[in-house]
């Protein structure tokens, strides 16, 4: 890593605000406002080590932007693009770890459709042993934490063997305890109280309406295609794609297909395609889908999300998650 030159004290200007600015510069935009309130409660629950705030009661830890604005990156320039850090090769470029479980399983991260523009906030959850698809699970980060409590307890509720178990009944009330330091983390956030618990608080958690919406194109994953619904017209099977995947001669035919579709101003469809070839995690498939996912990113004017592709491109077979360690 490269020492970042110095620059002129601005005494009105925070600590805080300056790492933000460099949040700005390393990664091309900035992150939605719940994942400052999120820091902001992190770091006044750990006030030294905000990075660790969750830790001992949840097993998690964040990474990627948080470690900017924890400070990491305040005086070295990292040798690889910020963009990759705890990113996955299989990562799909909306796709952008925040929180990671220290045991390697689940990451938690905002999936940003168009993050030059905003567009609509969604938290999405990766499980390392289900492959690379990831699963939209809110619409703040505190929520979804209280959300795999409340999955918990709503598991151990609906399961009659477990009534009147000791074992079982020590790793409820295990989950019980977690609910205070939730519930003041979600206070800290700027985010509601919600007394239900279990079930009650799943089928009472925010719908994904406002995406929803504005989806245009289904794809494997669930996640869907967000672009405007013109650039998204297609009479093309989804099955069909599915399985060209899997053929030289198919994936000829859908390079040819995206192609055409950027062509005709369709860079919805190119974009499921290159979302799709990307989602295997193969790195021939991947490397096809970039070229495919570059232009379409560029012609929707999702130009940080084109970057995220030039990135992965330029360190294809990167064993490390840590710009840190990049050669």
């Amino acid at each position: 890593m490269t020492t970042r030159p110095g620059s002129p004290s601005q005494p009105a200007q925070t600590m805080a605000s300056r790492r933000r600015e460099l949040l700005v510069k390393l990664y091309g935009f900035d992150f939605p406002e719940d994942f400052h309130n999120f820091f902001a409660a992190c770091r006044a629950e750990k006030p030294l080590e905000p990075l660790r705030a969750l830790e001992d009661n949840l097993g998690l830890r964040l990474v990627g932007p948080f470690e900017v604005l924890a400070g990491r990156f305040d005086t070295v320039s990292p040798p690889a693009p910020m963009v990759l850090q705890a990113r996955r090769r299989s990562d799909l470029p909306e796709f952008f770890t925040v929180l990671e479980e220290i045991d390697g399983g689940r990451r938690i991260g905002y999936f940003l459709d168009d993050p030059d523009r905003g567009g609509p906030l969604a938290v999405a959850v990766a499980d390392t042993e289900s492959g690379p698809g990831i699963q939209i699970e809110a619409n703040a980060l505190a929520w979804v934490l209280r959300l795999w409590l409340e999955e918990a307890v709503a598991e151990m509720e609906g399961d009659p063997e477990l009534v009147g178990d000791d074992q079982a009944s020590v790793f409820r009330a295990s989950l019980e305890a977690l609910r205070a330091p939730l519930d003041r983390l979600l206070n800290r956030a700027g985010l509601p109280a919600v007394p239900l618990t279990g079930q009650a608080f799943i089928e009472s958690m925010p719908e994904q309406h406002e995406r929803d919406a504005l989806i245009g194109l289904a794809t494997q994953d669930g996640s869907g295609v967000v672009a405007p619904f013109e650039v998204c017209q297609t009479r093309m099977d989804p099955r069909r794609v599915q399985e060209a995947i899997w053929r030289t001669k198919g994936l000829a035919w859908l390079m040819r297909k995206a192609d055409s579709a950027l062509c005709r101003g369709q860079a919805g469809v190119a974009l499921a395609i290159g979302r799709e070839m990307w989602s295997t995690g193969t790195r021939k498939r991947r490397g096809m889908a970039a070229a495919i996912l570059e232009k379409a990113y560029l012609a929707l004017g999702r130009h940080s999300l084109a970057r995220v592709v030039q990135a992965d491109r330029a360190y294809p077979d990167r064993e490390w998650r840590d710009v840190a360690q990049a050669p």
